[in-house]
């Protein structure tokens, strides 16, 4: 049927998972464009927070030397306070006082970006606080042999856990509203675009009788498609009145004709037949369209003709119909022409004398 050739559900269902998927990603790339925007900006506040720190402590190391930066660290700041040697030996943490069995940490990012730099910072997991953690490392030189070391601070990143709560939360929330926006989405599509599409495929399948009359919507766009149809529509009821009439003349004109004419399907029944034929095979009447063609020939070489590949005539002998024994046979010159689909055959009574 036309309606399932349009699957207009189908139709409907792809156009409504396509404009979801579409916000859901703009609002995606929104959201993720915006969580690293505040990320950045809160990593770039507190490296500079924690470098202010890492410099207070540098001018104490300047002035009152290690043991003095040491002595006063517990008071500076709550931030985790590590003081590393040059060859990464680790001299003080304010959250481990176990110094001597804490890891080396000339490798780490931090330290490795401030030996080079003077400066340095990442971010990573912490093992030993089990947690992601934002780390500032700054070289600094003391004492009059121009001794250096590494002070570096940390702090978790929960300020990021936050954030990334909130637009979490504003996920859900954006999630909902494409919900609600697809589902209106549909309800309007439906209204505005489907339902007069339906009513429209409703009468084109009207069309092969001639009874199609398109509704005019209030839509230019559908109205400019209800008017094409409706004229296609009317063209094709007036070429399909124009064939049957046709049809009815020709049927007349063949009927008239004084030869017996048949037509004969590829599948090998009986498409078409005049009364002149009838008589010459003795048919009276139980041979109708659509019949096998045995009922009707039963002449060995006219299935020879039906079976040959060019067109023939020749004089044939009619055998008469075995449930009439009130006739006898007929002579009767048959013509065997190709159709486009399957053959017509054409018949003459001959007589005796001929």
């Amino acid at each position: 049927m036309i309606y399932s050739l349009f699957n207009l559900k189908t139709l409907k269902k792809k156009v409504v998972v396509f404009f979801v998927i579409s916000l859901t990603t703009l609002l995606a790339f929104c959201l993720f464009f915006f969580y690293n925007a505040a990320r950045n900006e809160i990593e770039k506040e507190n490296l500079t927070r924690m470098g202010s720190y890492c410099r207070f402590m540098e001018r104490i190391l300047v002035r009152d030397g290690l043991d003095g930066l040491l002595e006063r660290l517990p008071d500076i700041t709550e931030l985790t306070v590590t003081i590393v040697n040059e060859d990464g030996t680790v001299l003080y943490d304010s959250s481990n006082a176990e110094t001597e069995r804490m890891d080396n940490r000339i490798l780490r990012p931090e330290i490795k970006d401030a030996s080079r730099d003077g400066t340095g910072n990442s971010i990573r997991y912490s093992n030993t606080r089990r947690a992601h953690m934002l780390y500032y490392a700054l070289r600094a030189e003391y004492g009059q042999e121009r001794h250096f070391l590494f002070i570096r601070t940390a702090m978790p990143l929960s300020s990021l856990s936050g954030t990334f709560s909130a637009f979490a939360r504003y996920a859900v929330l954006a999630a909902a509203l494409i919900a609600a926006a697809g589902f209106a989405f549909r309800i309007w599509l439906t209204k505005r675009l489907f339902r007069p599409l339906e009513e429209i495929v409703r009468h084109t399948e009207m069309v092969e009788n001639g009874k199609a009359r398109f509704p005019i919507f209030g839509d230019r766009e559908l109205q400019r498609l209800s008017v094409a149809l409706n004229t296609m529509s009317e063209n094709l009821r007036k070429a399909k009145a124009n064939i049957d009439k046709r049809r009815d003349e020709l049927a007349q004109i063949v009927e008239a004709l004084p030869i017996g004419v048949a037509v004969i399907g590829a599948d090998r029944r009986v498409r078409y037949l005049n009364e002149v034929t009838r008589y010459l095979f003795g048919e009276k009447g139980d041979v109708v369209k659509g019949s096998p063609i045995e009922l009707l020939i039963r002449s060995a070489e006219i299935y020879d003709m039906l079976d040959a590949a060019e067109d023939t005539c020749k004089t044939v002998f009619l055998p008469p119909n075995p449930a009439r024994f009130d006739e006898k046979g007929t002579m009767a010159e048959v013509c065997a022409v190709t159709l486009g689909s399957g053959r017509m055959i054409t018949l003459r009574k001959v007589d005796c004398g001929e």
